[in-house]
């Protein structure tokens, strides 16, 4: 009995931390955010196709574009033709962002906790 007590209560203070986690990042995105935007503003705009992209990240193409469908990769800015096309800009501000808050995120053993229960 005392052990499932401790676990819930482990349990209770991993989430707490999540959540604290949460929030800062969120907090730091709105700190963040504005400040790129403002650097980004002096900058030419360049622009990125699928294939830019996969090269820069050492995958496919068709990765690139999964991680637009599920994993919060940005949206293209355009399309020219039947070509997405990026700014350069928006995926730099996303991998700053993803830099700052990667350790912040919820850690994988309380996803599956808050899954189960």
């Amino acid at each position: 009995m005392a052990l499932d007590d401790t676990n819930r209560e482990q349990f209770l203070v991993e989430m707490k931390e999540a959540q604290i986690r949460h929030l800062i990042s969120e907090e730091v995105e709105k700190i963040i955010k504005p400040l790129v935007d403002i650097l980004n503003q002096a900058k030419p705009h360049v622009y990125l196709r699928r294939d830019d992209l996969g090269i820069m990240f050492k995958v496919s193409p068709q990765t690139v574009s999964d991680w637009v469908s599920h994993e919060g990769f940005p949206e293209p800015a355009r399309k020219i033709g039947n070509t997405p096309i990026w700014l350069k800009s928006d995926i730099d501000d996303f991998m700053l962002l993803d830099k700052v808050t990667a350790k912040m995120r919820i850690p994988k053993k309380i996803k599956k906790n808050k899954s189960n229960g």
